[in-house]
């Protein structure tokens, strides 16, 4: 579960080379299980027991395997070290402990020798550097440090074919990585060969694209000429105006615009409770100003009626 992180977590010899922001706590639980096999401990702080603290212990039950990871917190491991990607000890630890308890490495003990290539992304940009990784295993199913992987790789359908050696990467046993600069655009193939001692252990066939950025991303400054010529063709005439005939032709689309309404200028008076309350619910009253007066009054009754109903209801004097 913790191959390749003595870096960052140490070991009983060695203090961890890198350091990790501290986690905010973790359950204390009294003392490791019969058979269990402790990988961290909280150096600083001892347990019920008087050994330190147990962070993460490991065990094997019957057929299947148990954890236990009694800290929190563990997303502060991963927001300082986000851009290491699949590389950080955040990713590692967890990915390296889920496979360890789904039984990975039995599997591939069952499936024997072996070569699995991995890339990064499958489109790249033009320009850009592709990253392959190739997990070997030997005879025995098990990651091998001592095997030798190449890949040769080329375009699709072209006979000249470059090859590139991949190293053993220090982070994981039975990595190794390699990387290709900058290849020119077009759809590749590779092909991925494991050895040791002079034996095939696997090969593995892979592809990947470069795509050409598309044109108008090459050059990003503008182009009055050929603006001035798409404007000219004959199923879609139109206009082109320089940046600075921006406003003047704002305001010639606003004046040509049938639909566009102009500003109407209303007075109303504040004493009219009727057209003002007409008014602030945006609506226009329909009426001569003759009857606002008559509305009025009829407002007035019927508050009072309303008034008299709620004081016999409530019994108010």
């Amino acid at each position: 579960c913790m191959e390749g992180l003595a870096e960052w977590f140490g070991t009983d010899q060695a203090k961890p080379k890198q350091t990790l922001p501290p986690l905010r706590g973790n359950v204390v639980v009294p003392k490791p299980k019969k058979g269990a096999e402790i990988l961290l401990v909280h150096p600083d702080r001892p347990g019920p027991d008087g050994q330190p603290q147990i962070v993460l212990a490991t065990e094997k039950y019957g057929g299947g395997r148990s954890a236990a990871f009694t800290a929190d917190t563990t997303y502060l491991w991963s927001l300082p070290l986000h851009a290491m990607g699949q590389d950080s000890p955040y990713n590692r630890i967890w990915g390296q402990l889920v496979r360890w308890l789904a039984g990975a490495d039995v599997r591939n003990r069952q499936r024997g020798a072996g070569v699995e290539g991995l890339l990064n992304k499958s489109i790249y940009q033009l320009g850009e550097k592709v990253r392959m990784r190739a997990m070997v295993r030997d005879e025995h199913g098990d990651a091998t440090n001592y095997a030798e992987v190449s890949l040769t790789f080329g375009r699709a359908k072209e006979s000249a074919l470059k090859q590139v050696p991949l190293t053993r990467a220090a982070s994981r046993q039975g990595m190794y990585e390699g990387t290709v600069d900058a290849p020119g655009a077009g759809d590749y193939s590779v092909h991925l060969v494991a050895t040791k001692d002079h034996k095939y252990l696997g090969v593995q066939d892979l592809k990947f694209t470069v795509m050409q950025p598309a044109d108008e991303m090459l050059k990003l400054a503008a182009n009055p000429k050929l603006m001035e010529e798409l404007s000219r063709l004959p199923n879609h005439p139109g206009s082109s105006r320089r940046l600075d005939q921006l406003p003047d032709l704002i305001d010639q689309l606003l004046r040509n615009d049938s639909a566009a309404s102009a500003a109407e200028e209303r007075v109303i008076p504040l004493d009219d409770v009727v057209r003002a309350g007409m008014t602030w619910l945006n609506a226009d009253p329909g009426w001569p100003r003759k009857y606002d007066m008559p509305l009025q009054g009829g407002l007035v009754i019927f508050a009072l009626a309303f008034e008299w109903l709620l004081r016999r209801f409530w019994q108010l004097p």
